[in-house]
């Protein structure tokens, strides 16, 4: 497993393991072209908690999981808030 910087709440990150299932394969390039959205429609969608990513602790990119993805497609606040 890697560690990473994991944030799935829109709180501060926490280190800690993520499973092969948890593995990023997403980038905001991805979720940009995925959702149809602008950076900075993504970057509220993370900012307000909507969206969790995950962040190697020597980086600055972040990375989304399939789990990510699908807990923000499938939250019904999100789905009404996010794109207000």
């Amino acid at each position: 497993m890697n560690t990473l910087f994991h944030n799935s709440n829109g709180a501060n990150a926490q280190q800690h393991q993520l499973s092969v299932e948890d593995k990023p394969v997403y980038t905001n390039k991805d979720l940009m072209n995925l959702l149809g959205i602008k950076n900075e429609r993504l970057k509220k969608f993370r900012d307000n908690g909507y969206l969790g990513y995950v962040r190697y602790p020597s980086s600055d990119k972040i990375w989304y999981t399939k789990k990510n993805l699908e807990d923000f497609l499938n939250n019904p606040i999100a789905k009404y808030e996010a794109w207000k």
